[in-house]
């Protein structure tokens, strides 16, 4: 009898330590979530940290493009003062400073040659008419700084104020004010020196002399 009572006795504790470590082990999260939700974590994180140290793009401007050429940066000079809304094509430019250069040469022939009405037939109608004015005449001649000269006629001013002025002088490049009308200048340096201005009138390039401001 006792016997059996032992081995009752030993098959409730052994029931008892069973039971006791299964409730144990419940208790306890399971290493496998704790794996996952480590490694969750630690994605989180590192994703944050990429957000936060990723650079800004950068923005890279571009360079302005550069002339290809001397013409074409000649051709630029001489443009910069028009409207834009007018155009000014490459070939035009071409044409119409080959245009104006052989007209210097032909004004300079008749500068050289003292050659009065061959360089008025060069000007233009309206500066004709104001160099033709003895009000206007005698205004240029109070300013000459030589004190003396006489400016009488439209020759006189040819003579003595228009041909000093442009004697032995080189025309580099043109310069737009418009389509029809042009300075023709010498280059030094940065520093544009007009001598002549020339308007288109009829499609045929003529000579536009200064008047008195």
């Amino acid at each position: 009898m006792m016997k059996l009572n032992f081995l009752s006795f030993l098959g409730i504790l052994t029931f008892f330590l069973v039971l006791t470590a299964s409730c144990a082990s419940n208790d306890q999260e399971p290493p496998v979530v704790q794996t996952v939700i480590e490694q969750q974590e630690s994605i989180v994180s590192t994703d944050n940290q990429e957000t936060i140290a990723k650079p800004e793009p950068e923005i890279i401007k571009p360079e302005p493009q550069k002339p290809a050429t001397e013409q074409d940066a000649e051709y630029m000079r001489s443009i910069a003062a028009v409207s834009t809304s007018e155009t000014i094509t490459m070939d035009t430019f071409t044409q119409d400073k080959k245009e104006i250069l052989e007209l210097i040469d032909q004004i300079e022939v008749a500068m050289k040659s003292n050659n009065y009405s061959k360089w008025v037939s060069y000007i233009e109608p309206n500066s004709v008419r104001y160099w033709q004015s003895s009000k206007n005449l005698k205004e240029i001649e109070g300013r000459l700084p030589v004190k003396g000269i006489k400016i009488k006629t439209m020759q006189d001013y040819f003579k003595y104020i228009f041909i000093p002025a442009r004697t032995d002088r080189n025309v580099d490049e043109i310069r737009y004010i418009s389509g029809s009308l042009v300075k023709a200048v010498q280059v030094q340096g940065e520093t544009d020196i007009i001598y002549y201005t020339f308007e288109k009138i009829n499609g045929k390039w003529m000579l536009k002399l200064d008047t008195l401001s």
